[in-house]
């Protein structure tokens, strides 16, 4: 699934519900949240459509990673220990880092909607960007399918480069990390 940020009449405003193929209404809380609104959609019809038992989103998502992380780390979320532990083993194996980011169930409560069923950013606005963020987008796969996230906003893009194998500019972040786990993660 692919978002981009592009106004038009039909642009949704902040306020307005939208509700996504998993029927799930959704307040918009921030205009520039679009791109975590396609990936729940992209893992509610993956959920529903095809028989995964493990599903690894990977998308610029928040800001906050870059301020929580910087460029050195991705921001990885997941309610399974397993599945995050080999993740990270992956990306230490082919020097792709990743670092977890706590996720748990009262992180909802900042998602909560007062017109909504969820909002698609945390209130108050400002704290724990990242893994609200995650907490949304676990919100739309169903329980029994092991989930994460991978949150390259401060690693797909980089200003300064002390890496050999990068220059400045787009990294690739993910994409070594994701081969090794699909070649032979263990979860």
């Amino acid at each position: 699934c692919l978002a981009e940020n592009a106004i038009d009449a039909a642009s949704y405003k902040p306020g307005d519900v939208f509700t996504g193929y998993a029927g799930k209404s959704v307040e918009i809380a921030n205009t520039d949240a679009e791109g975590r609104l396609i990936l729940a959609d992209a893992n509610a019809y993956v959920s529903k459509n095809y028989p995964v038992g493990t599903l690894v989103n990977i998308a610029t998502l928040t800001g906050a990673v870059l301020i929580a992380l910087g460029q050195d780390h991705t921001g990885l979320m997941s309610d399974d220990d397993a599945l995050a532990e080999s993740l990270l083993a992956c990306g230490r194996a082919v020097n792709d880092p990743v670092w977890r980011l706590p996720i748990y169930p009262e992180l909802v409560k900042y998602i909560k909607a007062r017109i909504a069923d969820l909002r698609n950013t945390a209130t108050p606005k400002g704290q724990a960007g990242t893994i609200t963020a995650g907490a949304f987008l676990r919100q739309f796969v169903d329980p029994s399918i092991k989930w994460a996230h991978l949150d390259i906003a401060g690693t797909a893009f980089i200003n300064q480069s002390e890496h050999s194998y990068y220059n400045i500019g787009a990294t690739g972040a993910g994409v070594r990390l994701l081969t090794a786990f699909v070649r032979g993660g263990k979860i």
